[in-house]
């Protein structure tokens, strides 16, 4: 392993006055400094839940929830774990930006999901089954955001903005243009 509070320096062997060694700067940490690492990738922490359980499904065999013979889809994993014991420890380990979504429009996906919202509030997304009708319930249930997959129609999802608007933040307008 190396010594990362061993002296270091930067230098350069050339003819030009701005790079020979003593115009470069040189880099001597302290004994007290310890190296950090930043990283631009940041985990976000999923929970997936399928009749009430946190699984993790096939993806291709969720087809409508049914397989085309009326199968049920394939579990890779099924977890001992309720959606809100992982959503407790998400919170306990400060992780943000996850999601809950529902595989399912079940009520038992709906209570487990309203339950990992409730043990982590502001602290995860919600997806699966939203709609104009049942978005702000869940954000008022703890959701920081819901996620919103399909729209039949652009001008719906525009009437469903406009709507959004008018109840967060009171009257508004509309202003569009073509270019």
């Amino acid at each position: 392993m190396r010594n990362l509070t061993s002296s270091c320096s930067i230098r350069a062997f050339s003819s030009s006055p701005l790079l020979r060694s003593n115009h470069l700067p040189s880099y001597s940490p302290s004994r007290k400094s310890t190296p950090s690492i930043q990283c631009a990738v940041q985990f976000r922490p999923c929970i997936d839940i399928h009749k009430g359980k946190v699984k993790q499904i096939v993806g291709s065999t969720l087809k409508d929830l049914k397989g085309d013979d009326g199968s049920d889809p394939i579990t890779n994993f099924e977890s001992d774990k309720s959606a809100a014991e992982y959503a407790t420890l998400y919170k306990q380990d400060g992780l943000k930006g996850g999601h809950v979504i529902m595989l399912g429009a079940d009520p038992l996906s709906k209570a487990a999901s309203l339950e990992a919202l409730h043990a982590y509030p502001g602290g995860l997304q919600v997806g699966g089954g939203i709609n104009s009708d049942n978005c702000l319930s869940y954000i008022e249930e703890g959701a920081s955001h819901v996620i919103v997959t399909s729209v039949s129609h652009i001008s719906s999802l525009l009437l469903w903005v406009i709507q959004l608007l008018q109840i967060t933040i009171g009257d508004c307008s509309l202003l569009a243009g073509q270019s």
